[in-house]
This record gives C-alpha cells, sequence and structure tokens, in this order.
C-alpha cells in the first residue's frame, strides 16, 4: 500500500480528536515527545557505521572495530532506508551512491539470487530476505541488479523455486519448517519467499499464494497465530504472516482473535526484544485496515503506554537501540525495529508523518569519512 495512503487512513482511523483532560488522551502528548527525544542523537549514530572501504555498513560499532569481512547486506539495507527516514538520502554524493551500487551487486549469484553468507538463517529464508533488501536499495540507487530475478522466466525449477511446483509441495515445504523451528523462524521463511513468487507470472502467483493462504487458514491456532513458540515468538510469527495479507491487500483471518491475543502478550509478556516492540505495532497496523473500528481510543492509549516503556528498556546513550534489553551494544536491527515503532506510534496517536532528526549529523560525518 502506498506510504501516504497507509498514513492518511491511519490517522483517520485512529484519531478522534480529544481534548487535553480526556481520560483517552491524557499523557499522550507527553509520551510522544519522549519517544522523539529517543532519536536526538540519531543522525551521528548512523554515521559511525559507515564502512569507507566497501561503501556498507556495519551492524554495530563493536562489528566495526573487529572489522572481520565486511558489512553485512541485512544491517546496510537498514541503514540505507534509515538515511531515507532522515530525509538524507537524496544529498548523498554520486560517488557514495555508485559504491553502494556496486556493495550491493557484489552480493548477487549468476542464478539471480542475492546472498549473504554472514547471515545465520536458513537458506531459503535467507535468500528470499536477502533478495527484497538488495532489490529495493537498489531501486532507491537508480540501478538493477546484474541478472534477471529468480522466477523471472517463469521456471520454478532453475529458481530454486521447487517447492511452489504444488500444494502438496507446499504445505512439506511449511511442515518441514515447523517440525525443526519455533513459530517466529517459520513465518519468516513463509513470508520472505513472497519476493520470489512476486517475480512469477501472474498466473503462477495467483496459485502459489492461494496455496499459502489456504495453508496459513487450515493452520491457524484457536488464538488466531500459528506454529509452536513462546507467547512472544507466535506474535512474531503472526506478525510475518501478516506482511503476506498485507502485501496481497486481504484481510488475515479471524482478525478479532489475532488482536485479542496481540493486547493479551503485550500487557503480560516481558519485551525482552526490539522486535517484540515493533511487531505487535505492525500487526495492529495490519489488522486496523480490515477493521477500522477494532482498536477504540482506550486500547490505543495504553498500546502506546506499554510500547514507550519498552522503548526506554531498549534506548541506548550514543544514539542508537539495542536489539535485546540485556545487551550492551547499538545495532542498525534495535534502531530499525525502534524507528519503525516511532513511526506505529505517532500514526496512533494521530500526529502527521515525520522525518527522523539527524540529517545534519549524518550529513557531516559522512562527509569526512567518505573523502579520507
Amino acid at each position: 500500500m502506498n506510504s501516504f495512503i497507509r498514513i492518511a487512513t491511519l490517522i483517520f482511523v485512529f484519531y478522534t480528536p480529544l481534548s487535553a483532560s480526556s481520560p483517552e488522551r491524557l499523557g499522550v502528548d507527553e509520551q510522544m515527545a519522549e519517544v522523539e527525544s529517543m532519536f536526538s542523537n540519531l543522525g551521528a549514530f548512523v554515521a559511525s557505521l559507515y564502512d569507507p572501504h566497501t561503501g556498507g555498513f556495519w551492524e554495530s560499532l563493536e562489528d566495526k572495530k573487529k572489522n572481520q569481512g565486511k558489512p553485512r547486506l541485512e544491517s546496510t539495507s537498514r541503514v540505507l532506508r534509515q538515511i531515507e527516514r532522515m530525509g538524507a538520502f537524496e544529498e548523498l554524493p554520486p560517488s557514495f551512491k555508485q559504491q553502494l551500487i556496486e556493495y550491493y551487486q557484489s552480493f548477487q549469484r549468476p542464478d539471480g539470487w542475492f546472498d549473504d553468507p554472514q547471515e545465520k538463517r536458513l537458506e531459503k529464508n535467507r535468500l528470499g530476505r536477502a533478495m527484497s533488501y538488495a532489490t529495493r536499495s537498489l531501486e532507491m540507487l537508480n540501478a538493477k541488479p546484474l541478472y534477471p530475478l529468480p522466477g523471472q522466466d517463469g521456471s520454478l525449477d532453475s529458481a530454486d523455486l521447487e517447492h511452489f511446483q504444488s500444494k502438496e509441495q507446499v504445505y512439506a515445504w511449511i511442515d518441514g519448517i515447523d517440525a525443526i523451528r519455533p513459530a517466529w523462524t517459520v513465518g519468516s521463511s513463509v513470508s520472505s519467499q513472497r519476493n520470489a513468487v512476486f517475480n512469477l507470472p501472474q498466473t503462477q502467483q495467483d496459485q502459489i499464494f492461494d496455496w499459502m493462504l489456504t495453508y496459513l487458514e487450515e493452520r491457524q491456532a484457536t488464538d488466531g497465530f500459528w506454529w509452536d513458540g513462546t507467547p512472544y515468538n507466535r506474535l512474531s510469527g503472526a506478525f510475518k504472516v501478516s506482511m503476506i495479507y498485507d502485501a496481497l491487500g486481504k484481510p488475515m483471518p479471524n482478525y478479532n482473535t489475532i488482536y485479542t491475543n496481540v493486547l493479551k502478550t503485550m500487557r503480560t509478556e516481558e519485551a525482552s526484544h526490539a522486535c517484540f516492540i515493533r511487531n505487535p505495532l505492525s500487526i495492529l497496523e495490519v489488522l486496523s485496515q480490515s477493521s477500522p473500528e477494532l482498536i477504540d481510543a482506550q486500547a490505543r492509549k495504553e498500546i502506546i503506554e506499554i510500547s514507550v516503556r519498552n522503548l526506554r528498556d531498549i534506548r541506548s546513550s550514543d544514539g542508537g537501540f539495542k536489539i535485546t534489553t540485556n545487551s550492551n551494544k547499538s545495532t542498525t536491527d534495535g534502531t530499525s525495529q525502534a524507528m519503525t515503532a516511532r513511526n506505529i506510534l505517532r500514526s496512533f496517536a494521530g500526529y502527521p508523518e515525520k522525518l527522523f532528526p539527524g540529517k545534519q549529523q549524518f550529513l557531516e560525518v559522512i562527509s569526512k569519512l567518505h573523502h579520507n
């Protein structure tokens, strides 16, 4: 969905003008001001991760100090999106962008897949994610992959997409992951493959997505989630599933039940991971598009309170955000999750879309590092 339309829809859905003394509004503006203050040193932190030798960005300052291998594809892609969200992307020098183009193209294999072996994930999940990150980033840079993408010729065999040849193979593939991994990994693996399916001819896309959605409807548990794991792990699996329904413009099945158990998890479980702050918000964002009246003002206020409290626990003094509450380092992943959470919270509070601070900080530091 177009980002402008999404924000406009959410503001319409979530914001009913309330007086400052209204119980549903009381404290929301103060909490949102606190959230904005958490990003005051964002630009300097993001710029500090730059690697002038490759053009990429390290996952953390600790990784930069180790200087082993090269910056990961995913960490660089997250930073590129962060640069865009600060409004600094258009002011990057051409030589900086060209180096990034070559950096991304270096990850593509002749069979069309992008691959970063530094990512410790199941292969199909790793490849699907890498292709999504790389193609979006190259599009931002007004560049193209070196080779045709998997599935563009309509072949499932040559594209390593044999698990989509029949309904039985789709079911066996997902069940095989479910047998050895928790819900979050299963959901991530299934969701990441949608990017490859979108490369196929429309008739093949329609058939494969029909099989996938049928599987999800048949396997959905009574609490609205999927597969096994801890409460937040299962919620995160459901978040990955929501990305499929959102991309297809379809409502999630039993969305009222999903909503009830997302709130239950937020209220009762510790959000020890940055994704456990962002993922429930993203599910609620998707659910609200199916049912604009689903989240009332009181629930909206509670969601903001819980999320702001959790964001405090992962904020770091260096300007970034930690990926877990017990970590001692900021990462691009933790920071990216916090930035997405902030944007959704703004829409829940009825605030308009707004760039993140740090543009000048970032450009000044990058200018020095890039030319040295």
